[in-house]
Parts: C-alpha cells; sequence; structure tokens
C-alpha cells in the first residue's frame, strides 16, 4: 500500500497569515503616520501665514510682516523696506510658489471649483448679463474656444494687405 505524505495543517498556517497581515497593517499605519509627520514638519508655517495673509487681502509687505513677526511694519520705513523686499522675494521664489499651488488646491481653488463658480455666474438669473459675457468669454478663452491674434509685426500700424489698407483692431 503506497505511504501517504504527510499533509500541513491548514490550521497552523492561517494564524501565522493573520499575524503577518496584522504587522503588515501596522508598519503600513506607522510609515503613513511617519510620512504625515514629515510633512507637518516639512511645513514653513512663516511661508503658510504669508500665503493666507495675501489670500485673505492683505497687501504682500503687510502679509510678509505678520508672518516674520515686523511689528513695527507701520511705522518704521526701514521694516517697511525689508518687508516688501522679501515679499517680493519670497513671490518669486520656485518652492514657494509650488507650496502656493498646493495651499490654493488645499483650500478648495481648482479647476472643478472654478468651473462650478462660472457655471453659477453663467446660469444665475440674477446675474447681469455684462457679467455673464465676460464669464462666457473668459471661460471660452480657457477652454481654447477663443485664440486671441497678437500682432507681432506691424506694431499697431495699418497692414497692407492686396493694396488695402486694414486697421489693426486695438483694445
Amino acid at each position: 500500500m503506497p505511504r501517504k505524505k504527510p499533509t500541513k495543517k491548514k490550521s497552523a498556517a492561517r494564524p501565522k497569515a493573520l499575524i503577518t497581515a496584522a504587522q503588515g497593517k501596522q508598519e503600513r499605519e506607522q510609515a503613513e503616520q511617519k510620512r504625515q509627520e514629515a510633512v507637518v514638519s516639512s511645513i514653513n508655517w512663516r511661508w503658510r501665514k504669508f500665503a493666507l495673509g495675501i489670500m485673505n487681502g492683505k497687501m504682500n509687505y503687510r502679509a510678509y510682516a505678520d508672518a516674520y513677526d515686523l511689528t513695527e511694519v507701520e511705522i518704521n520705513r526701514k521694516q517697511y523696506q525689508v518687508a516688501a523686499a522679501n515679499a517680493s522675494v519670497l513671490l518669486k521664489n520656485a518652492k514657494f510658489r509650488e507650496y502656493w499651488r498646493e495651499l490654493l488646491q488645499e483650500q478648495g481653488f481648482n479647476n472643478d471649483a472654478v468651473d462650478s463658480e462660472m457655471l453659477q455666474l453663467i446660469t444665475d438669473p440674477m446675474t447681469p448679463p455684462t457679467v455673464k459675457r465676460a464669464a462666457i468669454k473668459d471661460y471660452n478663452e480657457l477652454m481654447g474656444r477663443i485664440v486671441k491674434a497678437v500682432d507681432l509685426t506691424s506694431g499697431g500700424k495699418p497692414i497692407p494687405i492686396l493694396g488695402l489698407t486694414h486697421e489693426v483692431p486695438t483694445e
């Protein structure tokens, strides 16, 4: 009679698999927590305060002064100059501009939100016709339906075409 091969118990493998899955989940959670901590620690809170100040309508120098604790910016001309110059430099910083875009996304300013607002302007019966026309024009320009022609050769002077003189429209 042929001898049967010993079989492994399936129940013994399951607890080990469950333990491994639980450990894997715990490791993933720890890795995610470390990633979130790294994001929080990498945030330049002064940049955030500066950007939010501008988004709330503050002048560049005032938002910079608030973010960097320049308390006498309104009365001290030197602090005003420092705040204005540094705000200008910061706004040109590539890393800050990238952070600005992320912050805009976080605050809900994205393509979907803009499209929704444009649709609301266009379809709202209380919106004045001039605003509707402007919204439709802007939307069409953004979607590439309207292409602005720019005269790069004549400098705004009449362009002779087939012996006729045509005026270049100016806005």
